[in-house]
């Protein structure tokens, strides 16, 4: 099974030792599922996990969130997400 983490799931998995989110993380870990990530994704979970008020509730420094992160990209499997730039016209 394949699944992209919302961000909400990151700091609230990381914030507490029980609850939903953390098995998702753990489960991740553990191989159960596959997480999957886009460059956007990962520069999004980055911003959300480095602001200062997730940074105090986790009990963690920036420098650890680099390394949390670091290795969340190798256990994930990336995402090219296609984009198209042509106007959509709707037929009556």
């Amino acid at each position: 099974m394949k699944l992209v983490l919302d961000t909400d799931v990151m700091p609230s998995g990381l914030q507490s030792s029980t609850g939903a989110s953390r098995i998702l993380l753990v489960a991740a870990w553990q191989g159960v599922f596959v997480p999957l990530a886009s460059v956007a994704t990962m520069i999004e979970y980055e911003a959300i996990l480095k602001r200062p008020e997730h940074l105090s509730e986790m009990g963690l420094e920036a420098s650890d969130v680099d390394t949390f992160l670091d290795n969340w990209a190798l256990l994930a499997e990336p995402v090219f997400p296609h984009y198209s730039y042509k106007a959509v016209h709707s037929r009556p």
